[in-house]
C-alpha cells in the first residue's frame, strides 16, 4: 500500500473506478444466515449481469437457471438501473463454486467490454482523455457501484509521481470475487478505450492471497499484493492525458444529458437511512437493537421499515453490521477503553465474540487494528 498519500487534483480532475460486490452462498441457491465477508450495503449496476451471462454461455450455464439470478434479471428487464450488492455477491459466489473457479472475479473482469455498460459505456468512450473519462466515472459512480467510496490520491512511486485509486471497507468487505472482478474490469475497460496495454504501477487487494497468484500478475502485468489495508490501483500520473480512441465531444454532450437522467432515477442514501443509523447507535447504548425497536422509534410498522430499507438498496442486518463496525473503530481509537469495555458497549456478551466479529469486518483482530493506527 502506498504511504503518505496526498490529494491530487491534476487539471481539476477527481477520478474513479468502481467495485462490484459479492455475498457467500451455499451450493444450492439459498444464502446462509452469515457470510465470510460480512454484510455489505449499496448496489451495483444491473448492466453487470450481462457480463456474467456472456461468460457463462460457453459453459452451458445460465444466470436465469438460478432463482436469485432469474429475479435479478426480471428486475433489470423491468427497467431497474441497479440491483442490491448483496444479491450480486451471492450470485457470483454460487457460480464460482459451480464452476470450481475461485478466480471467477478475475476471469469476469477480463471478459468485460465497454458495451456491457450500455449508455454509460458509450458516454465514457466519447471523452477526450482517460483522465476526463475517469472524472466522469467518479461523478456517475453510483450508476455502477454504490458501496465503498473511492479515494483519489497522489504518491511518489519508484518511477515518478503516481495516481492511486483506493477503496476501504467502511461499508463492508466485498470479498475476493467482487474486488478482483472490479479491478480487472477497470483495467480491461481502460485498455479498450485507450487502445493501449500499458501496465499499471501496482495493484493491492485487501483480501488474502489466492492459492495461485500468477494469473493475477499475468493479467495486470505489474506487482500484485494481497492482505493490504485497502484495495488500490496505482498508475503513472501521465495516464490521465492518454487520448481515447473514439473521442467525440459533440456526442459526449448529448449522452451526458441522458446519463444525468439515469442518475436522477437513483434513490439517495437519504435522511431515512441516516436516521435508522442514529437510532441504532442510541439503542445500542441501551443494550438492545431489534427491527421492532427501530420501527417503534420511527412510528412505522416493521413491514414498512423493511420495505423502505429495501428501496434504499440496503437492509436492517447490513446497516446493523456497518453501524457496529463504525462504532467499534471509534471506540478503539480511544486508548482509555479496554477491549472488554468496548465489547460491552457494542452489545457483545464477551470479548471473544467481539474479536470474531471485528476480524470478520476488517480482516484483523481489534488489538492489531488499534496498534496499527497508533504506530
Amino acid at each position: 500500500m502506498v504511504a503518505s498519500l496526498a490529494p491530487v487534483r491534476p487539471n481539476g480532475l477527481t477520478a474513479a473506478a468502481n467495485f462490484l460486490t459479492l455475498v457467500a452462498m451455499t451450493k444450492t441457491t439459498e444464502m446462509p444466515a452469515t457470510t465470510p465477508d460480512g454484510a455489505i450495503q449499496g448496489s451495483i449496476s444491473a448492466a453487470y449481469l450481462a457480463v456474467l451471462e456472456d461468460y457463462l454461455r460457453p459453459h452451458d450455464l445460465r444466470v436465469a437457471d438460478v432463482p436469485l439470478g432469474a429475479a435479478l434479471l426480471r428486475r433489470r428487464d423491468d427497467g431497474a438501473i441497479v440491483v442490491p450488492a448483496q444479491d450480486w455477491r451471492a450470485l457470483l459466489t454460487h457460480f464460482s463454486r459451480q464452476l470450481s473457479q475461485p478466480d471467477l472475479g478475475l476471469r469476469l473482469g477480463r471478459s468485460a467490454r465497454l458495451t456491457h455498460l450500455g449508455l454509460l459505456g458509450y458516454f465514457l468512450q466519447s471523452c477526450v482523455t482517460l483522465g476526463a473519462a475517469l472524472e466522469r466515472l467518479q461523478h456517475y459512480e453510483r450508476l455502477v457501484n454504490d458501496i465503498n467510496r473511492l479515494q483519489w490520491r497522489q504518491a511518489s512511486g519508484a518511477d515518478g509521481v503516481e495516481v492511486a485509486l483506493s477503496w476501504g471497507v467502511e461499508r463492508g468487505r466485498p470479498g475476493p470475487l467482487v474486488d478482483e472482478c472490479a479491478v480487472a474490469t477497470l483495467m480491461q475497460i481502460t485498455r479498450e478505450i485507450t487502445g493501449r496495454t500499458d501496465a499499471p504501477a501496482g495493484i493491492d487487494f485487501v483480501n488474502p492471497a489466492p492459492a495461485d497468484p500468477e494469473p493475477y500478475r499475468r493479467f495486470f502485468q505489474c506487482p500484485v499484493r494481497f492482505d493490504q489495508a485497502q484495495t488500490c490501483v496505482r498508475f503513472p500520473l501521465d495516464w490521465l492525458q492518454l487520448p481515447l480512441q473514439h473521442r467525440d465531444p459533440q456526442l459526449l454532450a448529448i449522452l451526458e444529458k441522458q446519463v444525468d437522467e439515469l442518475l436522477k432515477q437513483l434513490p439517495d442514501e437519504d435522511d431515512f437511512v441516516q436516521q435508522v443509523r442514529r437510532l441504532m447507535a442510541q439503542r445500542l447504548r441501551q443494550g438492545r437493537v431489534t427491527l421492532a425497536d427501530i420501527a417503534q422509534d420511527m412510528h412505522l410498522s416493521e413491514r414498512t421499515l423493511h420495505r423502505r430499507l429495501q428501496e434504499a438498496d440496503t437492509n436492517f442486518r447490513a446497516l446493523w453490521e456497518s453501524t457496529r463496525q463504525h462504532l467499534a473503530q471509534e471506540y478503539l481509537r480511544d486508548r482509555q477503553l479496554t477491549l472488554t469495555e468496548i465489547a460491552g458497549l457494542l452489545g457483545f456478551s464477551e470479548q471473544s465474540a467481539f474479536t470474531r466479529s471485528f476480524r470478520r469486518w476488517t480482516g484483523q483482530g481489534p488489538k492489531a487494528w488499534r496498534s496499527r493506527r497508533s504506530a
